[in-house]
């Protein structure tokens, strides 16, 4: 950070510094927040803690069935045996694969919120990253400005009389000629810090955007491989754990008189439902009553970036600052923010 170990003159020169093109920086301003959030309304997270869920163990069945002796003839009847063993079988393997779908995705739930964490949460923490980085080339543009502006001043006097260069004094003059030019050359050469300066904040913001898209896209899709994952994992337990609980019947009534049918025990499969810790979920929500407050706060962070890269001071009130909510809904609208 900048050092005021200069004279008072020199300090009020760096202050001026930081006071960006057409003397606008540095100055005290009021912003009214609440009157852009209507205008501001962003989808925000609806939170709910679910309560844990204890282990428990259930069982599903396949249904037994009586000795009995079917005849060639009776193909039919052979036909219809082999038809219900082969629903049943699949109305059994179509349940336990969603049972376990719904214990396995409620897992890769548990570990994606471990693993990528709140989405809002992590907006916040990024956008606090682009503040600092705003700051430290605020740092950098200030300690380069203010030498400028304090050889300017000492031609030219302060505030510039002349900040566009147009008054172009006569040629006999050799020593205002002079001054002219050097002056003309300063004011570029703010201009042109001035230009960067607003560059690299716009690049800050943009790519920390760019940065919490990303990360959200790869989260997104991560999160949805681990649902697909599951469901996978859920049909091929299902199918493994049922595979030998009933037998395909293939027969050729043509080379056998009498088919014997023993009596079949039913068959069950056991699933233990592991427990599953409460979690804090949260889901998006548009109500205009829920959202004010996430709206508001969200105006606020990005007003505090507004402010670090114009240099401006915010007044608690509007008596003695410059109303300068327009020109922050503005900027808003420019960087694509605030919605």
């Amino acid at each position: 950070m900048l050092r005021s170990k200069a004279p008072l003159a020199w300090v009020c020169l760096i202050a001026g510094a930081c006071a960006g093109c057409a003397g606008k920086k540095g100055q005290t301003v009021y912003v009214d927040v609440d009157s852009l959030l209507p205008a501001a309304q962003a989808s925000v997270r609806a939170e709910a803690q679910t309560p844990p869920v204890p282990s428990s163990e259930s069982v599903h069945r396949l249904p037994g069935m009586a000795a009995e002796t079917l005849h060639a003839q009776d193909q039919a009847r052979l036909d219809s045996v082999k038809k219900l063993i082969q629903t049943d079988r699949a109305n059994a393997q179509a349940e336990l694969t969603a049972r376990l779908a719904e214990v396995y995705r409620a897992e890769a739930a548990r570990l994606a919120k471990e693993r990528f964490g709140d989405p809002a949460a992590n907006e916040s923490a990024a956008m606090a990253g682009a503040r600092e980085k705003i700051y430290e080339a605020f740092v950098k543009y200030a300690a380069a400005r203010g030498p400028l502006l304090a050889q300017l001043s000492l031609i030219v006097g302060f505030p510039d009389p002349d900040p566009q260069s147009s008054r172009v004094p006569p040629a006999d003059r050799v020593v205002a000629a002079k001054r002219f030019d050097e002056a003309k050359q300063l004011r570029a050469d703010i201009s042109k810090l001035d230009a960067a300066y607003l560059a690299d904040t716009n690049q800050i913001l943009q790519s920390t955007r760019d940065e919490v898209e990303l990360n959200l896209v790869q989260a997104r899709q991560q999160i949805q491989k681990m649902k697909d994952e599951a469901d996978q994992r859920a049909a091929a337990e299902a199918a493994a754990q049922l595979a030998g609980t009933a037998k395909n019947i293939e027969i050729d009534p043509s080379t056998i008189g009498e088919v014997q049918l023993g009596a079949a025990n039913g068959s069950g499969v056991r699933i233990q439902n592991p427990s599953v810790a409460g979690t804090r979920v949260s889901a998006p929500m548009t109500e205009p009553g829920a959202s004010r407050a996430e709206a508001k706060r969200r105006l606020q962070e990005e007003l505090g970036l507004w402010l670090a890269q114009n240099d401006y001071r915010l007044a608690d009130r509007k008596a003695g600052a410059r109303d300068a909510t327009k020109e922050f809904e503005a900027w808003l609208t420019e960087m694509g923010l605030g919605r």
